[in-house]
Formats: structure tokens, C-alpha cells, sequence
């Protein structure tokens, strides 16, 4: 292991030179030394995602969505998504966190989930739980989610997660909900 970690850190110095491709070479040297190496997994997917490599990037973002941090599982699982469409893949993983317990994880899979529209509907029950989240910003990604792609038209599902002080953020997102069936989404 110690060997794949020389591998890894000489790839982090060429990647920080940009030079990608020898970064990519060095971190599949490293995660052949070292198959459950996760950053490197990660790290490899990133490059081959931003080179548009994506038949290359799929098997690295895939190990990575077993990484014990889930905010680098939810990212993956939307990378993933975006390249092939893989929801049998991806919607587990973007489900997990939205029950995460830190709200950057919920808030960065309910965007994703919306992002995603219909082939997740799946996670409608839970992004109609998370109206009722502690967090607001929480409750505004769920309610956009769900507003954007799932429930075109018709404010009033919305009201009810978002219904928290007389003049706040609640009562401002769904005041031009109401004039307007038509509105895809809050802006």
C-alpha cells in the first residue's frame, strides 16, 4: 500500500501541473497496487470526467460509490448519472443521502434528483418528507426538486413544507407559486 500512496502523490503533483494524462497513468499504477483504494478511484474518475473519457471514468466513479464519505457518493452517482443514465446505478446512492445527516449531502441529491425528473420518481416520497426538514434550504431544494420535475403546476403541494414564519423564506417562495399554476420551478 505504501507504494500505491508514492503513486497517488506523484499523480496529485502532476495533476496540479495539469498535466492530466500522466496524473491518470499514475493513479491507475496506484489502484492496481491497491484495488480499495478509494481517493485514487475518485481522483481517476475526475480526471477521465473532465477529459470526457467516459467510458474510461464509468468503472472509477462506480468504485467510488462505495467511498465511506457520502457527499463524494452522491457526486459520483450524478457524474455517473450524467454520462450513461444509469438510474438502477445511481438511485440508491442519491437516496441514501437525502436521509444523510449533513445538509449539504441532502441539498446536493435532492438538486440532483430534480435534475433527473421522472426516472427518479422513486425518491418522491422522500423529498416529500424532506419538506419538513429542520433546515431550510433543505426544504426549498426538496420543494424545487419535486416542483421542477415531478409535480408541473399546482403550488399548493408545496405550501405546507414550506410554510414556516409570516414574511419569511416560506411565505416568499410560494407567494408567486400561487398566481401562477404554470411556474416550472423556483427561481
Amino acid at each position: 500500500a505504501a507504494s500505491a500512496l508514492f503513486d497517488f502523490m506523484v499523480a496529485n503533483i502532476h495533476f496540479q501541473r495539469e498535466e492530466f494524462e500522466v496524473a491518470a497513468e499514475a493513479l491507475e499504477v496506484a489502484v492496481a497496487k491497491y484495488p480499495r483504494f478509494r481517493r485514487a478511484w475518485q481522483n481517476l474518475g475526475v480526471i477521465r470526467f473532465r477529459a470526457s473519457d467516459y467510458e474510461r471514468a464509468i468503472p472509477a466513479l462506480t468504485k467510488v460509490l462505495k467511498d465511506p464519505d457520502h457527499g463524494v457518493r452522491v457526486h459520483a452517482a450524478e457524474a455517473i448519472y450524467e454520462i450513461n443514465g444509469d438510474i438502477k446505478l445511481t438511485l440508491p446512492v442519491l437516496i441514501e443521502g437525502l436521509k444523510h445527516d449533513d445538509p449539504f449531502v441532502r441539498g446536493d441529491a435532492a438538486h440532483t434528483l430534480g435534475e433527473i425528473g421522472p426516472p427518479a420518481k422513486a425518491a418522491v416520497p422522500v423529498l416529500r418528507s424532506l419538506l419538513k426538514d429542520p433546515n431550510p434550504g433543505i426544504r426549498v431544494h426538496s420543494a424545487e426538486a419535486r416542483k421542477q420535475r415531478f409535480h408541473r403546476g399546482g403550488a399548493d403541494a408545496l405550501r405546507p413544507g414550506l410554510h414556516f414564519a409570516q414574511g419569511g423564506v416560506g411565505e416568499t417562495l410560494a407567494q408567486p407559486l400561487a398566481g401562477n399554476q404554470d411556474v416550472v420551478g423556483i427561481q
